[in-house]
Protein backbone atom coordinates (compact mmCIF):
# COMPACT_ATOMS: atom_id res chain seq x y z
CA UNK A 1 0.00 0.00 0.00
CA UNK A 2 1.71 3.34 -0.87
CA UNK A 3 -0.66 6.89 -0.85
CA UNK A 4 1.00 10.27 -0.79
CA UNK A 5 4.58 9.30 0.39
CA UNK A 6 3.63 7.11 3.11
CA UNK A 7 4.61 3.62 2.27
CA UNK A 8 3.12 0.32 4.06
CA UNK A 9 4.49 -2.94 4.07
CA UNK A 10 4.11 -6.63 6.09
CA UNK A 11 6.82 -8.37 7.73
CA UNK A 12 6.00 -11.18 8.83
CA UNK A 13 3.46 -10.37 12.19
CA UNK A 14 4.72 -6.31 11.89
CA UNK A 15 3.69 -3.20 9.73
CA UNK A 16 6.63 -1.31 8.38
CA UNK A 17 5.52 2.29 7.62
CA UNK A 18 8.00 4.66 5.75
CA UNK A 19 7.00 8.57 4.86
CA UNK A 20 9.14 10.69 2.68
CA UNK A 21 8.80 13.30 5.13
CA UNK A 22 10.23 13.93 8.31
CA UNK A 23 8.06 12.90 11.36
CA UNK A 24 7.23 11.68 15.19
CA UNK A 25 5.54 8.91 16.34
CA UNK A 26 3.84 8.56 18.99
CA UNK A 27 2.75 5.24 20.78
CA UNK A 28 -0.58 4.24 23.09
CA UNK A 29 -0.10 4.91 26.39
CA UNK A 30 -1.42 1.31 27.56
CA UNK A 31 0.42 -1.27 28.45
CA UNK A 32 -2.02 -3.27 25.66
CA UNK A 33 -2.46 -0.62 23.11
CA UNK A 34 -1.65 -1.24 19.98
CA UNK A 35 -2.54 2.75 18.54
CA UNK A 36 0.73 4.74 16.64
CA UNK A 37 0.09 7.98 15.44
CA UNK A 38 2.46 9.62 13.21
CA UNK A 39 3.36 13.45 13.39
CA UNK A 40 4.95 15.14 10.15
CA UNK A 41 6.91 17.65 10.64
CA UNK A 42 6.98 20.78 8.80
CA UNK A 43 10.42 21.21 6.93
Amino acid sequence: MASAGLEVKEAGRALKVQTEAPHLVSMGSGRLSTAITLHPLPE
